[in-house]
Order: structure tokens, then C-alpha cells, then sequence
């Protein structure tokens, strides 16, 4: 007489956090299949296991299927268009975009102070969850004391204060001929901003 002992059974060993191969050989030594299912985890590192099916300690028949889900790491994030922001609004975006953000200030005689001049990476860009961007926010016109031009030729005072983002009018004194720098506005010493007009008389001779 031969006595039926009914379907091998098997525990479920505990494959959670090991690295796929580790994890598939461990449960094939246990005389189980092995599914595999794929997700991204925001904490799980790429290639390990974030979850199995059924959970580890139960007792199945052996050869029956146990799914595990491999991670894939971080989800994909798209950039969000931080442009002409303000840098207080491109932070909250960025935010509940599960992102970093990196500020750096840069002068700018185009873009208000406090808004957001360019980012980087660039809008549309796909990086992973709690990745770093960085905006650069504006700091509004760089100011600095207006140097002395007087003394100079008109063509060296000209390129001297074009350097410093300035844009010149030049008027020449009424019955001069010369081309020296006879008077500016504002003086010397007087606080000017990128992109101000600043006036230089020309004279002498």
C-alpha cells in the first residue's frame, strides 16, 4: 500500500532589499519560481527587491510562483519651465516636483531683481526624484561708483565706461574742438547702476 503525503511544502524564505540574482537563487534553492516585476522607489536602490509575493514565512507548495518587484530607483522627474519666475515660486514648483533646488545670484540689467534669469537643467530635462537644479535668480543691476572719466580721451572715457554696462551720451562743448573729457554726470564717486545713462562733455583745444 503506498500512503499519498500530499504536495511538498516549503517556507517562504525572506528575499526583501536582497539584489535580484541574490534574491532568484535563493528562492530557487527552495524549489520555487521565480516572477519578476519591475518599479521605481524612491529610497530602494536600483536592482534590488522592494517587495514580494507571498510575503516571506508562509508555507506554499513547492514549484509555486513567488513575485518579486525589482527596483528600478528613483522615478523619472520632467523639469518644470522655472524661467521669469520668482525665486520663491520656482522653489515651491520645484518642491512638489520632488526636487532639489540650488540657488546662485547673478547681476542682470534685463531681469527684475528676485526672478529667475535660467535653470539648469533646462526645461523638459528628465532626471530622477530629489535631484539638484539650479536656478539662477537675478540680482538686479550691479551698482558701483561712477569712476572718473575727466582728463581722457573721448574714445578711451567711451570704452571705459561701455565696459562697465553704462550706455554714454557725449555732448560736445559749444566752441570746443577738442575730443578730452572736460565734465561728466554724475560725478565721480556718485553710486550708477548697469544700463544707467551717464553724460561726458567734450572739450578743450
Amino acid at each position: 500500500v503506498v500512503v499519498a503525503r500530499g504536495p511538498q511544502l516549503v517556507e517562504v524564505p525572506s528575499v526583501r532589499r536582497l539584489p535580484e540574482a541574490e534574491a532568484k537563487l535563493l528562492l530557487e534553492q527552495s524549489n520555487l519560481q521565480v516572477e519578476i516585476q519591475r518599479d521605481f522607489h524612491p529610497r530602494i536602490a536600483d536592482g534590488r527587491v522592494i517587495d514580494q509575493n507571498p510575503a516571506a514565512g508562509n508555507t506554499i507548495e513547492a514549484g509555486k510562483v513567488v513575485v518579486i518587484t525589482i527596483s528600478q530607483g528613483k522615478p523619472p522627474v520632467s523639469v518644470p519651465e522655472l524661467g521669469g519666475l520668482a525665486e520663491a515660486e520656482a522653489g515651491t514648483l520645484l518642491q512638489a516636483a520632488r526636487l532639489g533646488v540650488r540657488v546662485v545670484e547673478e547681476f542682470s540689467v534685463e531681469v527684475p531683481r528676485g526672478t529667475v534669469i535660467r535653470q539648469k537643467p533646462g526645461p523638459g530635462k528628465i532626471i530622477t526624484q530629489d535631484s539638484i537644479v539650479t536656478i539662477i535668480v537675478s540680482k538686479g543691476p550691479q551698482q558701483f561708483p561712477m569712476p572718473s572719466v575727466l582728463g581722457k580721451p573721448s574714445d578711451v572715457a567711451r570704452a571705459e565706461l561701455q565696459g562697465l554696462d553704462l550706455v554714454i551720451r557725449e555732448i560736445q562743448v559749444p566752441g570746443s574742438s577738442g575730443s578730452i573729457v572736460v565734465g561728466q554726470q554724475p560725478d565721480p564717486g556718485g553710486i550708477v547702476e548697469s544700463g544707467q545713462e551717464v553724460t561726458i562733455y567734450i572739450g578743450g583745444g
